[in-house]
């Protein structure tokens, strides 16, 4: 039953891939009841996350569902079991770490067009590339050229190469994570890109949006993709997405050149935009255009396109 839900998928995906030029997606998203994971393919590894309660699912059973997992994907994908990477949550771990069953040494390669990105399935809870805004990235590389952009919680930096390979003539990457930066300047190096056209600042964004005055104004491409919820040791306080959203939108706008473009993203599904914006700025819902079809049944991000009026 499962295996043959991944060949009907794969089969349903095929076009898109050959579009985007890449090897990286979600092949399942809790199509079956009894099957309550994701399966994400990074070129010829498998991410497998387990979610929903599982009160009441003994431990034989869940052991059962993860091996029927492994079968199927080397059924379908020819992917052996010492490649796919099954991550649960732990009972104990408020922090809702996960933790790899199986370990892989090296670095994963995925490709998406022209661009490469280093995956590290085996080490942190998210592999270091969000599949969910490839569509986004595209569009962001195609804007790019001789265009300076800003990457405000940028992660790994992946908006920042595709804009950069797009002909952006700079980027401007801010993150609160060493680690993230450091893992985005291996990618920028992946991708044979000179270091001169970014700036990395290891600093929390919303604090570096209250004192970087020589920024504002000054790009013409802005990316906002907070986190839902943060109450991250490095910050003040806690953020929520929803709460802050008001103060965060307008303090970032403030660097955003007069005819640019403000792309705000998170992944609260219930988010409701603050209706105010409207009397100052230009606002479109650009959701359903930047969720990928392999993505399309979780709906799993909201996406804005802010301009000035």
């Amino acid at each position: 039953m499962l295996a043959n839900r991944l060949k009907k998928n794969l089969k349903k995906l095929k076009s898109m891939l050959k579009t985007y030029k890449t090897n990286a997606y979600r092949l399942y998203c809790k199509d079956i009841p009894e099957y309550p994971y994701y399966i994400d393919i990074y070129n010829d590894i498998a991410v497998v996350f387990e979610k929903g309660k599982k009160d009441g699912v003994d431990e034989p059973t869940r052991v059962q569902k993860q091996q029927e997992i492994i079968m199927a994907l080397d059924e379908v994908l020819k992917i052996p079991e010492e490649k796919v990477f099954l991550k649960t949550r732990t009972v104990h771990n408020r922090s809702s770490q996960y933790d790899p069953i199986h370990n892989h040494s090296s670095d994963i390669i995925a490709v998406e067009g022209e661009a490469k990105f280093i995956i590290k399935p085996d080490q942190y809870l998210d592999c270091g590339l969000f599949l969910d805004h490839r569509n986004l990235r595209k569009k962001v590389s195609q804007e790019s050229e001789s265009k300076k952009l800003l990457n405000l919680f940028c992660y790994t930096g992946s908006f920042s190469i595709q804009a950069l390979l797009g002909g952006a003539d700079q980027c401007v990457n801010v993150d609160m994570s060493k680690t993230y930066l450091s893992w985005f300047d291996h990618n920028a190096k992946l991708n044979k890109i000179d270091s001169n056209k970014y700036i990395n600042i290891n600093e929390n964004a919303l604090e570096w949006l209250k004192t970087a005055d020589d920024y504002q104004g000054k790009f013409d491409i802005i990316i906002l993709d907070p986190p839902s919820f943060s109450n991250s040791k490095s910050m003040r306080g806690t953020f929520d997405v929803q709460r802050d959203h008001s103060f965060l939108v307008r303090r970032t706008m403030e660097y955003l050149k007069k005819d640019g473009v403000l792309y705000f993203s998170n992944n609260k599904l219930k988010f409701k935009i603050d209706e105010s914006f409207e009397h100052f700025y230009q606002v479109k819902d650009i959701t359903q255009k930047t969720i990928p079809m392999d993505f399309l049944k979780s709906g799993i991000h909201k996406c804005f396109e802010i301009r000035w009026k």
